[in-house]
């Protein structure tokens, strides 16, 4: 994992004040994964489309397919010629929500509760102690529903 950090340091030299934290996020990311946990990210604005895309390049293949494993495609193979081309497409992902697309949630709680309370109770409801991991996106740190820990 450092040889990866590493290699992005290179390419990113700012991002050397933030390796031993970066390094820290990939281990919680790969115990997650490996745990079939769920990652929620989540943001406000433009930080909540930065979530979206983290969510997306997590849920589908990003440089490199991700196809099914054998016995994930043996379970399509009694269906028509027409359905397995559609699962054929299909690849594994990692399992990941962004908070921050729930807007009738979201827009609930924050009336109800305020908005600190909508990306707290989601993560209640949907997460499951040590196997769902949050991060939250945020440009100016200010934001309590997103870096209130």
């Amino acid at each position: 994992m450092s040889d990866i950090a590493d290699d992005l340091i290179a390419r990113y030299p700012a991002l050397v004040a933030v390796r031993e934290p970066l390094l820290e996020a990939a281990e919680m990311l790969l115990t997650c994964y490996h745990a079939s946990g769920l990652i929620m990210t989540c943001g406000n604005g433009g930080s909540a489309a930065d979530s979206a895309h983290i969510v997306a390049e997590l849920r589908k293949g990003f440089l490199s397919m991700r196809p099914l494993t054998a016995e994930e495609t043996a379970r399509f193979a009694s269906l028509s010629a027409e359905d397995q081309a559609l699962y054929a497409r299909l690849q594994r992902g990692i399992r990941a929500v962004n908070l921050a697309e729930a807007s009738g949630i979201n827009t609930a709680v924050a009336n109800d509760q305020g908005a600190v309370g909508a990306t707290a109770g989601a993560q209640c409801k949907l997460g499951a102690v040590g196997v769902a991991i949050s991060g939250g996106v945020t440009t100016h740190g200010f934001s309590l529903n997103v870096s209130r820990r």
